[in-house]
């Protein structure tokens, strides 16, 4: 959980790629995977809590309410018309996750950073939010996704029975949706395929039992939703590089630490109340 901050507004944007599940003020706001460029905006006063899936890298902007004011009155005036900047809520930017890269690059220089270069960094990033924004809003192909409330109802479905073998036509079904726009939906909404949705919350559970259990590779490939040990080595070591006796070895070597690719994971359980 963040600290609400009451003179700033925070922007953050990812260097990396991850899973995240984010509520502000109590309110879930979005799940989705987070991309290289993702953004997200809390105001001043504003209380923010993620989970990650896996740890990232991110730039944290803690911005003046007074700068930004300014910067929007700035773009304001060069757009000749009303101008707000609303949360992008994770929404993946590429272009903004290599320019804020470089910035942080160009930061990161040896010697201290001037107030200057920072001041004009934070009304770059400002800059550049709302022109995105207003480019969305142009846009009528620019969508959400699944409302909020069927997201939530379908990914909780889905971590409850993701030992079982779990249809399109039930999840659809548990958003209230045909299949087709149902999918659809899905991948506008979190960034992700159900299928890899599904395969990610079976490799989390699979991660649990190798590495808190004794159970044989024979046993946790049908307890995860796996047909057969072969199919299961074979999809977790496309996810993780490692073989699933591999990655056992590994985290038991580094019991008491983080284990491999499982510092931050998701558990998939259905668990909405704890965000």
């Amino acid at each position: 959980m963040s600290p609400s901050l009451e003179h700033f507004y925070t922007i953050e944007i990812f260097l990396s790629k991850t899973l995240v599940d984010c509520t502000k003020n109590g309110i879930a706001l979005c799940t989705r995977a987070g991309q290289f460029g993702a953004a997200q905006i809390t105001a001043p006063g504003e209380q923010i809590r993620c989970r990650f899936e896996r740890p990232m890298k991110s730039v944290h902007l803690f911005v003046p309410a007074a700068t930004m004011s300014e910067a929007i009155r700035r773009c304001q005036l060069a757009a000749a018309e009303e101008v707000s900047l609303q949360d992008p809520a994770f929404r993946s930017d590429p272009l903004l996750g290599r320019f804020v890269g470089a910035l942080t690059t160009a930061a990161s220089a040896d010697g201290p950073v001037p107030p200057l270069f920072v001041e004009s960094a934070c009304q770059s990033v400002i800059a550049y939010l709302v022109r995105a924004q207003r480019q969305r809003e142009r846009s009528p192909a620019q969508r959400a996704g699944l409302q909020s409330w069927r997201l939530h109802k379908v990914i909780a479905f889905i971590q409850a029975n993701s030992r079982t073998t779990l249809s399109l036509q039930a999840m659809a079904d548990e958003a209230g949706l045909s299949r087709m726009h149902f999918a659809a939906q899905f991948l506008l909404a979190t960034g992700m395929t159900l299928h890899r949705y599904l395969t990610e919350c079976r490799l989390g559970i699979a991660k649990q039992l190798l590495a808190e259990g004794s159970s044989s590779l024979a046993e946790v490939a049908p307890e995860t939703g796996f047909h057969s040990q072969a199919h299961f080595t074979t999809v977790f070591r496309n996810f993780t590089g490692l073989t699933p006796g591999r990655w056992r070895y590994q985290a038991r070597q580094t019991s008491g630490s983080a284990l491999p690719g499982q510092e931050l994971l998701l558990k998939c359980e259905a668990q909405q109340s704890d965000l």
